[in-house]
Formats: C-alpha cells, structure tokens, sequence
C-alpha cells in the first residue's frame, strides 16, 4: 500500500450540481458515479465516520448498474465497519492521506479479498474526505485492470473531496436529527402513557410497545418486587415476535445474586450495560433456561442495552432493549434516551406504589374504623349488662350481628367442677349444642383448648378444622361453618371461661378480624368481671346502707354538740369581751389594768377563732360548707390580705415581697373566704419566719387558673411532714405550733370548694413554699 502525492484540480459541474439539488444520499451516488466516470475507474465505495461508535460506516456505492462488475463486494461493503487504522478505508482515515493499492491479492491489511478477488478486482486507490481539517470519510476507487494512476490522474479524481464530504455531512446531520426527533417522539408518547389515568400494568406496555419501535426490536420492563424481579411489560416491534417473548418461560427471572445475568448485574448496581454487538456466544452465556435462549434467537439480537431503574438511589427494576434490525445501531446517545426513559418509568412507579400504599391505607383505615363502631356496639351493650346472663346474651347476640355470624356462645369456667358450663348458645342446631352444655376442660375441643392454654384457637377453614378436630366432624357438618375462633375470657390474670363464633358463607378471619374478636373477648371478661363486683356489691350494700346511717346520726349528734358548744360558748365570750373593754376604758392611763384587759381581748379573739375553726373543719367534712361566691378582683384580694400583715411583719423585720400583674384579674370566689386561705398561709409564713427574714406573695394566671404563691424563708418543713400538713389537726414538731391544727386543714377545703387545689413545698432550713389555684370562671384567656 503507498502513499501518493495528489495535485486536485477544479471541481466538476456535475458534482457541484448534484450536492446543490439532490438529497444528501442520491447526492452521495451521484458523485460516485462522476469519480467512476472521470477516472476511469469501475467502482466507488464512499465511507463515513460514525463519531458515537468511531467506525466508518459504508454510505453509498456506485458501478455500472446495467452491468456490474462486483456486487457481492458492494454488498460486503455495505455491511462491513471498518475501525481506525483497521483495513483500508481504516488505514487510509488514520493517516490521513491519499492511498495506492497496486495489488489487492498482494496486500495482507485490505480485508474484503473473498468478496474482490472473484470479481477480479485488482487495483485501489483511497481517498481521505475532509471537513474543516478533519478526516469525516474515505473514497475508495477499485479497478480490474493492472493500472498506476499519476499525480494528475490523482489529482483530477481528489476535486470529488470536497462535494463527497459536504454530502456526507448533510447525511450525518439528517441522521442525528431523525434520532434526535425518534427519540423525543420516544420520550413524549412514554411520557403520555406513563401520565395516564390508569393501571401501571397498561401503561407500561405502552411504554414497551412504543420503545421496541424506536429500537426496532423488543423492549422488557422487569420491576424489583419483594419476592425478586418481575417481568412487568414486553413487547416487539414485530408481533408474532412478541408472542414469542410472551411465552412463560420468559417470565422467569434471573436470582438477583447472579453473576453471570446481565440484568442481575445491572439492578444490582445500578449501572448501565451496553451490547454494541450481540453474538450466540454472548447469549448462551448468560441465558440457563434452554427455551428462553432458543426464543432470543428465535427474535434474533443485533445489539442491545440494559439500564437500571433507580429513584433517590434506590433500584426498581430495568429495562432491557435490544434491536433485532442490522442497520440499528446501539449509540451513546441511545443509551442516555434508555436513561431517561427509565427515570420517567420510576417516577411512575413511584408514584403508583405511592397511590397503591395510600389506597391501601384508606381502605385499612376504613375497615379498623368499621371495626371501632362494632366494637362500641358491643360495648356500649355491654355496659348495660349488670349480670354474667346479661353479659352473655349480649355477647353471642351483638357479636353474631356485627361479624357476620351465623353462630355463637359464652361459656362460664366453673372451678370446682373444673369445667365450662354454658351461659348462653344461639345459632347452632340442637345436635351440636345438646352435648355440650357442660364441658369438662380436659375435653379435646376448641373452647376447653382456649381455656388451658389461654390462648385464642383460630381456624379459618373447615379444612382447618377437621385437621385439629377430626373426631368432631360431625358437629362441623351439622353447623355449616367455614371457620371457627374461640377465645379464653380472661381478667386480672383469672379465666372467667370462652367464646366461641362460627362464621359462615364467604366470610374469613383475617389478622385485623382476629384482633377485633380478641377485643371483643376482652371486653366481654370485663363486663363479667364487673357482674361478679356487682353480685358483691349487692350482697353488701344493706350492711353498707347501715354503716352509712350510723355514720350519719354520729355526724349529726357531732353537730348538735359543736353547735350548742360554740352557742354556749360564745355567749360567755360575748360578755367577757365587753367586760374587758369596758375595764379598758375605765381604766383611764392605768397601764397595768390596759395590759390585763388586752390580754384579756386577745385571749378571748382567740378562743373565738377556734371555735370558727372548729365549725368550719366540721362543714368541711360534712360536705356543708356555703361560698358566698360573686365576681372580684384576686389581685385586690392578695393586696389587701398583704396590708392586713405588714403591721405584724414590721416589728420583726420581716419583708413582705409582692408580685402581683400589672392588671385586675377577675375570678368567681367568695372574698372572705379567700381572705382565710391568705390569713392562714401568710399568717404561717410570718410565724415560721426569722427576724430579718422574707415572705413573698405571688399572684399570675395559669391557663384558666389563678395561682397564688406564699413562700418564706424560715426553717422549712420535714419531708415526712409533707404528705400531712393539711391533715386536720396536724402539728409540726416545733417550738413555735399553737393553735387548733386546723388552719390549713381548713384552707385545704376552702381551695376545694372553688374548684381549686393546694400544694406545699419545703426544703428544711431554706423555707416552705405553699400555693393554691383558683378557676376563672368561663371567659378567662
């Protein structure tokens, strides 16, 4: 092979007009056929370079078509693809320059001999096409005559450059734009399928049959499921094809751990996997199932792909594409199509499996609701059942109506015979029921089953059952059932006895219906647990009538004695009070008789307070404690409880804080009485507190509550004193108790009648904090 110097000459009409009017493959020809004619050569190949697979591909031929001199060389050509550097098309692209074969027998890298030498084609020369400097085709020129062509007849053959190489330009940019306009027509009919209303199943074999046309060939969609791939759509481009690819054995897919299957690989990695060129050997490789390899050969594999399903990272299944025409080629701009496609088809699924599990949802949500109201049913019956006969009779009966079911029972363990004795049975014929009014809990049936283990026993198929229960065959014919449950009546550990329902026509226990009849189990010991508490309650409620009338007349005669002792005390009182401050007046500046008299005031103050207390403490507990209850302003009540205290805390340098809000805060109460809780509370804090010490009161709204806070900075309370200190009577170890032992008892049960409730904290030798809620009524923010 040599390398020739060419001298081009001026292009030829002829070749000018044919790229001027033609269309880009005539145009090809047409030019052929002036390089034949104007070199006395007598056959033209022209080959151009396919970028995506860079390989020259045959783009026209020409020789005297009344009388051809190698047409099986033609036809060689025109399958053939010849890469760089590889046969002489190759060879001549990679260096670039025009190249002279003097003998083609002679020549070891010209490759299409078995189809040149029979025509008796001996001599070639092959012409690089360029386009803007690159090398974008070659021309090749055969001859079967012995000829060395000079630099002229080189030359005048090298002016067909030019018009060659912008006709194989017009080709290239006409078939990029078909596969560009193909593949968006691809796109857009997927993406009207896959946005379509119904089925995910129709939608996909849409998609496929609309890809295995672009591809001109077939199309499979497998899809990951939980159980491994699933072939969800074929199709191809031929339809007896297609039923072939359709065969069941094509339904098989590979173990997702699968070395040698392409499609594991891929949905495990979720990479693509090209196949520029399919061969047998390829297939029978990859493929074990014997009938599915004869059907791919059967629909014959040129080349093909497999690219991933994937969303968020997540594989979903593939897609396998493969062309079954020689002339379709697999580009990497196919592949980023396949790419796309794919994504489209995951958002698809997505979003089916998205509706699907929302459906599903609804549907769930639908029937635990349905369940819920047959439940209430039931329980609402239930709670109306004062007695283990009512009990039953609205078990069997509310449970038949709401399961469904044609037959049911209640029996009641009976402990000492050790064995279930019928409380209520309906539904079933005599002959089932008749034997087993009683039935001791060593008997093989399903109800004594329950009890012993305390387990339920479901049986959702007669089939079911008559395995379990062989011997009771004759019952399960007599009943007509399809499926069976008895569950064990348990309560606070202790069996109480079994139901038994018996379900009939299509009608199955799912899980969720399993659940609802262990609900309804429950609930049902329940309602007998409570009929034996009200048997109880029964017995005992006259004894419990005669406590509560002794307990009454002893609150009554306590009444009677506190009322006719404050009553004869106070009288006394009375007139010692007057007594003493007539004393005091008379007394002039006497200082020793003012000081008799007063403590003669304070003492008798005294006594009167206890005696109020007293009073009070016996309302309390007897539930006869009035509020005179009107709309005030609780801030005003603390203020004004805080100016009654500050006389008595001055002297001992104690510091009265006030944290009160900036505005009124307006409550129903009885003032007087929430002047006690503060005189209690605050009179404590100042008593328990040292000289020089802190009392603080706060006041702010707590949600629909008034809270009010004293605390002190004394020497705090004993943890085992807490539980206590609103104990009536309670005095705390301390040198400085006096009194009755009842204020705070007293304030305990003046919080309670407006609704509110009291606390105490203490830390010993850091103080006590004591505060009490009010409601505010309706209104309050």
């Amino acid at each position: 092979m040599l390398i020739v110097d060419v001298e081009p000459r001026e292009l030829p009409i002829a070749a000018l007009r044919a790229l001027s009017e033609e269309a880009p493959d005539d145009a090809i020809r047409s030019i052929l056929h002036e390089a034949v004619s104007t070199s006395g050569f007598e056959v033209a190949v022209a080959w151009r370079l396919d970028r995506e697979a860079f390989v020259l591909r045959c783009a026209g031929a020409w020789q005297d078509p009344e009388g051809p001199v190698a047409p099986a060389f033609e036809a060689e050509s025109s399958r053939r693809t010849f890469g760089y550097g590889e046969g002489l098309p190759g060879f001549t692209w990679a260096r670039g320059a025009t190249m002279f074969v003097p003998d083609l027998a002679a020549e070891p890298l010209f490759l299409r001999l078995a189809s040149a030498e029979p025509a008796g084609l001996r001599t070639a020369v092959a012409f690089p096409l360029r386009l803007g400097g690159e090398v974008i085709g070659v021309l090749e020129l055969y001859d079967r005559k012995a000829r060395v062509p000079d630099a002229p007849e080189l030359g005048a053959m090298a002016v067909l450059e030019a018009p060659l190489a912008l006709a194989l330009a017009r080709v290239a940019a006409a078939e990029e734009r078909g596969r560009v306009e193909e593949s968006l027509g691809l796109l857009l009919d997927a993406g009207q399928a896959l946005g379509s209303g119904t089925e995910l199943g129709p939608r996909l074999a849409a998609v496929a049959e609309r890809a295995a046309r672009w591809i001109r060939g077939f199309c499979l969609v497998h899809l990951l499921e939980a159980g491994g791939a699933r072939l969800a759509a074929v199709d191809h481009e031929d339809p007896a094809k297609a039923a072939l690819l359709r065969q069941p054995c094509m339904q098989k897919s590979p173990a997702l751990d699968s070395t040698k299957s392409p499609l594991a690989r891929v949905m495990r990695s979720g990479v693509a996997h090209v196949m520029p060129e399919a061969s047998d050997a390829m297939l029978a490789a990859t493929i074990d199932d014997d009938e599915a390899l004869a059907i791919l050969r059967a629909v014959t594999i040129t080349a093909g792909m497999l690219v991933p399903i994937v969303w968020q990272g997540r594989a979903l299944g593939a897609i396998t594409l493969a062309t079954s025409c020689k002339d379709r080629r697999v580009v990497g701009t196919d592949v980023k199509v396949a790419e796309e496609l794919a994504r489209r088809i995951a958002l698809a699924v997505v979003t089916d499996r998205a509706t699907r599990d929302e459906r599903e949802a609804a549907r769930a949500a639908r029937a635990a609701m349905d369940r819920t109201k047959r439940l209430h049913a039931i329980t609402r019956r239930l709670s109306f059942a004062l007695t283990a006969a009512q009990v039953a009779e609205v078990v069997v009966d509310q449970a038949r109506t709401e399961m469904g079911a044609h037959a049911g029972s209640v029996f009641l363990l009976d402990e000492e015979r050790g064995a279930l004795v019928v409380a209520r049975a309906a539904g079933y014929a005599g002959s089932v029921v008749d034997p087993f009014q009683l039935i001791p809990l060593e008997t093989r049936v399903p109800l004594a089953d329950a009890v012993r283990d305390r387990q339920p026993v479901f049986l959702p198929t007669v089939e079911d059952y008559l395995a379990r229960y062989p011997h009771l065959g004759q019952v399960e014919r007599d009943q007509k059932s399809l499926a069976f449950a008895a569950l064990p009546l348990i309560a606070q550990g202790r069996v109480l006895g079994a139901m038994g329902l018996s379900l009939a026509g299509t009608r199955r226990l799912d899980e969720a219906e399993q659940r609802f009849l262990e609900s309804v189990a429950e609930h049902c010991a329940q309602a007998l647990e409570r009929a034996r508490l009200y048997d109880v309650e029964r017995r005992a409620r006259e004894e419990n009538d005669r406590l509560y009338r002794a307990s009454q007349a002893a609150v009554r005669a306590r009444e009677d004695l506190l009322a006719i002792v404050s009553h004869d005390l106070r009288n006394p009182l009375v007139a010692i009070k007057l007594g003493a401050a007539q004393l005091g007046r008379d007394a002039g500046d006497d200082a020793r008789i003012l000081n008799k008299t007063a403590l003669i005031l304070r003492s008798a103050d005294r006594m009167d307070r206890m005696i109020r207390d007293l009073l009070d403490a016996s309302r309390i507990e007897t539930g006869g404690l009035a509020l005179s209850v009107g709309r005030e302003d609780v801030r005003a009540v603390v203020r004004e409880a805080i100016e009654h205290f500050k006389p008595l805390a001055t002297p001992k340098g104690i510091q009265i804080e006030e944290l009160l809000p900036d505005e009124a805060l307006f409550a129903e109460i009885d003032r007087e009485r929430v002047l006690q809780i503060l005189w209690n509370l605050v009179g404590n804090a100042i008593k328990f507190t040292p000289e020089g010490g802190l009392v603080t009161l706060r006041l702010a709204q707590e949600g629909s509550c008034a809270r009010i806070e004293v605390a002190d900075s004394g020497p705090g309370i004993r943890s085992d004193h807490l539980p206590h200190v609103f104990d009536r009577y309670f005095h705390a170890e301390t040198n400085k108790a006096s009194g009755t032992g009842l204020g705070l008892f007293i304030a305990d049960g003046l919080v309670r009648a407006h609704g509110g409730t009291i606390h105490v904290e203490s830390e010993p030798g850091v103080g006590a904090r004591f505060w009490f809620t009010l409601p505010l009524g309706e209104g309050a923010a």
